[in-house]
């Protein structure tokens, strides 16, 4: 699913599902209309944004994501709207 898109400047996406847990990603752009963004943003995901993933729930379950100091529960299908690139 990771993607070579010139709007990025050449950077490799992958979406915030495919990070792996207790690794850091920062949100480039959320794929979606403006219902999925105002949810996510009330949630304090922006793009330009420092999360890191806390844990994978079994089975499919939600993402427990860390976003400035708060932890957050997203279902897999968000996560998968969620452009981002691995901190270094």
């Amino acid at each position: 699913m990771a993607e070579d898109n010139s709007d990025t400047g050449g950077k490799i996406l992958i979406t915030l599902e495919q990070i792996g847990e207790n690794q850091e990603a920062r949100v480039l752009d959320i794929q979606g209309g403006c219902g999925i963004r105002r949810k996510l943003g009330h949630l304090g995901i922006h793009p330009g944004d420092l999360v890191r993933v806390v844990r994978h729930g079994p089975w499919g379950g939600p993402i427990l994501l860390e976003v400035h100091g708060f932890q957050i529960a997203l279902g897999k299908m968000i996560a998968s709207r969620i452009l981002v690139e691995a901190a270094e």
